[in-house]
């Protein structure tokens, strides 16, 4: 349809480009996502579990465009490391800041 833009469906649905290029098993990643969730509670401790989880979800989705319900484990992985980023990059490494 003129006037339309269409995004691109070659890949497949919940198939990210870090699920391509990683040798990880499902397993691996699943428990590199816990850890980093436990190494992201510690980092930002006046955040509640479900409010952390919350916004990593919707980074996820504002990322890979779909949050906690269609996200791979290795897309909401790479969600926690750019919310840790984003949180480094606010406070200057500072978490008091």
């Amino acid at each position: 349809m003129a006037g339309y833009n269409y995004w691109d469906l070659s890949k497949q649905a919940g198939k990210s480009d870090y699920n391509r290029q990683s040798t990880m098993s499902t397993t691996d990643i699943r428990a590199e996502l816990f850890a980093a969730f436990q190494e992201l509670s510690l980092q930002v401790p006046e955040m509640r579990a479900g409010q952390l989880i919350s916004a990593v979800g919707e980074l996820c989705a504002d990322i890979h465009s779909r949050g906690l319900w269609e996200a791979t484990d290795a897309e909401l992985l790479e969600a926690i490391w750019q919310f840790q980023q984003n949180y480094e990059s606010a406070t200057d490494g500072d978490p008091t800041a």
